[in-house]
């Protein structure tokens, strides 16, 4: 491998998909080729272990974040030692300085096998100098992969129906009229996260009778993407404890 094959860095805005995209590389990669030991780690899971000091790159990561032990751990130390091993790594930047500095540690320990990794720009410059390597960035979804994702959200979601493939091609023209003289309606609704909750609140029927009749109001679709924002950031990310409940009130009181 090549310095730069070594890391593969992911570098983009929150809402890019930069997590779904590396959890997708992950899954398909594992089924490739069975002889390569793949481990994908959620970074903001063992905030408590990457505070710990270390030296010894199998004693710390294999154990304590791969918990691996018997025959597990025998057979993962010779594919290390064969240079069969893929770590991916996601969320970089949802770690603490201190976990921050570990994992970047833990990484330059990691020699002569591959590291993929996901942050936000903010992070880039930093590890593209620390770790040597070059940062790739996901483009957003142009017009008609925005349509292809909102029918495949329903699908999912059981609410697919005939008029569906029309009704979203309805959404995002709606939209681009909205947001196009001001801003980049692809960066906004080509981005998966905001086409999710853009899926979402579409299940609202009056969303759904503005959006066809043409008087679909900006501050109405704000105020549901804010809302699923507070859901995702309560339900998927599970850090906020009593602070969510303060937030959903102060959101509330605004609208």
């Amino acid at each position: 491998m090549t310095k730069f094959d070594d890391c593969v860095l992911i570098s983009d805005i929150p809402g890019s998909g930069k997590s779904s995209t590396l959890r997708e590389i992950y899954l398909k990669l594992l089924g490739v080729n069975p002889t390569v030991w793949h481990a994908f780690v959620d970074l903001k899971e063992h905030l408590k272990e990457l505070q710990e000091d270390f030296d010894n790159f199998s004693q710390f990561f294999v154990v304590k974040i791969l918990k691996l032990s018997g025959l597990d751990l025998l057979f993962f130390l010779e594919l290390y030692k064969d240079e069969k091993v893929r770590i991916f790594l996601d969320g970089f930047d949802e770690i603490s300085p201190v976990c921050k500095e570990n994992c970047i540690k833990l990484m330059k320990l990691f020699e002569s096998n591959q590291i993929w990794l996901t942050t936000r720009t903010h992070l880039e410059c930093e590890l593209k100098k620390k770790l040597e390597t070059e940062a790739f960035e996901l483009k957003p979804l142009n017009k008609e992969k925005q349509v292809e994702f909102l029918c495949e959200f329903w699908k999912h979601a059981g609410n697919y129906s005939k008029n569906s493939q029309d009704f979203a091609t309805k959404i995002v023209e709606q939209l681009e009229k909205l947001v196009g003289s001001w801003w980049d309606s692809e960066n906004l609704i080509g981005l998966p996260l905001q086409l999710r909750m853009l899926g979402e609140i579409c299940g609202n029927n009056q969303i759904n009778s503005d959006i066809l009749s043409g008087n679909l109001k900006f501050i109405e679709i704000y105020r549901k993407f804010v809302d699923c924002k507070l859901e995702i950031l309560v339900k998927e990310k599970g850090k906020l404890g009593e602070e969510a409940n303060k937030l959903s009130s102060l959101n509330s009181a605004n609208f």
